[in-house]
């Protein structure tokens, strides 16, 4: 049975799709190995376990937002909300 995908995961396999890269290459442009990506894009690993610079290299290959992958949401919108 075909495990189901979190919503970074989905967000992650989406955004390489239309970005049209293979694993392969958007590893090999953040720098890191294709089988670790794998993981990710699978949901084998979460997101909130790798490094700050591993995911701000695959977002910046992917222009994809960092904070609406790992927390699902805009961090600049919702942190003034925090603060106040």
């Amino acid at each position: 049975m075909e495990r189901k995908r979190s919503r970074a995961a989905q967000m992650l396999l989406d955004a390489r799709m239309r970005m049209n890269l293979s694993q392969t290459k958007l590893a090999n442009l953040a720098g890191i190995s294709q089988a670790e990506y794998q993981r990710l894009e699978v949901g084998a690993r979460s997101v909130g376990g790798c490094s700050a610079k591993i995911i701000l290299n695959i977002c910046w290959v992917l222009s994809i937002d960092p904070f609406v992958l790992v927390f699902g949401r805009n961090n600049v919108d919702e942190s003034s909300e925090a603060i106040s």
